[in-house]
């Protein structure tokens, strides 16, 4: 009975069913009977509700067909999700991706650099979100600009304070000069 056998035994049949695979291979590769994945089978269908189990079942079935795991799958869906999070809709993905890659290559980074980066740009948005960085960055460039500017006048100014110190001291040596001559 299947109430009867432990629940992992129960999970490896509807892992199997779930995968596409036979009901005999199911039973032989897991040490039960024919019958008793059935009826484990039926049981968890008619728990889950027969519409969702089956639906299930074909996209393991379809998922196996094409030779991708659901972690990858998943991993699909959440790229899928991201890019028309940042705006990209479904008919441009591969427009998109082959885009990035082409300018990326053209100024020189690599695959792996792109991965990287995008990784980078993500954590980023978690501060400035996507659509706000060009005016992050063009307010961080205008900050810079002023910073330069300032810099450059407090090198004049300590330019102009050594050439009044470079006078002074050539004024004190020269009173010096005189005031041992006097004496």
């Amino acid at each position: 009975m299947p109430s009867r056998l432990p629940d992992n035994y129960k999970s490896l049949a509807i892992q199997g069913w779930l995968n596409g695979e036979q009901r005999d291979k199911i039973a032989v590769d897991n040490g039960l009977s024919a019958g008793s994945v059935t009826n484990i089978v039926n049981e968890w269908r008619a728990d889950l509700g027969l519409p969702l189990a089956n639906a299930l079942r074909e996209l393991g079935v379809t998922l196996k067909r094409v030779g991708i795991t659901p972690a990858q799958c998943a991993l699909g869906f959440r790229t899928a999700t991201l890019m028309q999070r940042i705006g990209v809709n479904e008919e441009s993905f591969d427009s998109f991706i082959v885009d990035v890659y082409n300018r990326c290559k053209y100024i020189g980074l690599s695959p792996e650099n792109i991965a990287f980066h995008l990784g980078d740009l993500l954590e980023f948005s978690k501060i400035v979100p996507l659509s706000k960085i060009p005016d992050y960055v063009e307010e961080k460039t205008a900050e810079k600009r002023k910073l330069e500017e300032e810099i450059e006048k407090l090198k004049a100014e300590i330019e102009t304070l050594q050439e009044q110190k470079e006078d002074a001291q050539l004024i004190r040596d020269d009173a010096m000069q005189e005031q041992q001559f006097l004496d």
